[in-house]
């Protein structure tokens, strides 16, 4: 009769994670959501295409810088905003919250908080995303139309593997454990 791994050591090996069903839901569902999302974006932007028959401008002037400042306003945001929700979500967790806590029960306090800084980043993406396609829409411009498809592929790239998730509760859980100490 073989033990099943613990949760420390299924968190800390990133090659062989084995998450109970229940916690491998919760990732997958995190993982649609991402592909939703840059999906999303790419099919409506193979829509303008196809309402635009292919015919893109190289500049649109004004409405071309405003979707580039938008793109480096939400890149940058993506980069910090998350970590400021998932810090403040941190901070309101108390001592007690982790008290006799099971291993498996780091996933279910952790993860909620992941998915929030997750998805808000995923969110800022996706919006800066969508403005280039209307502004794309509105007064065409092979600028606005590459900041869409760059941001969606940034959304892609934030896809959220097991892997990711485990190192970032790993570490969490060390500095959490340091804090109530």
């Amino acid at each position: 009769m073989t033990s099943e791994p613990s949760f420390d050591s299924r968190f800390s090996d990133s090659e062989a994670i084995r998450l109970p069903p229940e916690q491998r839901a919760d990732v997958l569902r995190l993982q649609m959501l991402t592909v939703g999302m840059a999906v999303g974006v790419l099919v409506m932007y193979a829509a303008v295409l196809f309402l635009q028959e292919g015919d893109i401008p190289g500049d649109a002037g004004l409405l071309s810088g405003i979707g580039m400042a938008v793109v480096v306003f939400v890149w940058f945001s993506h980069l910090f905003v998350p970590g400021l929700i998932r810090r403040y979500q941190l901070e309101q967790l108390r001592a007690e919250d982790f008290q006799d806590i099971p291993e498996s029960g780091w996933f279910t306090q952790l993860f909620p908080v992941y998915q929030a800084g997750h998805l808000t980043g995923c969110a800022l993406l996706e919006g800066g995303a969508m403005l280039n396609l209307v502004l794309c829409f509105v007064a065409p411009a092979k600028t606005n139309l590459a900041a869409g498809v760059v941001l969606a592929g940034l959304l892609l790239l934030k896809f959220p593997t097991t892997g990711r998730i485990s190192d970032w509760m790993r570490q969490t859980r060390e500095q959490l454990e340091m804090k109530f100490r």
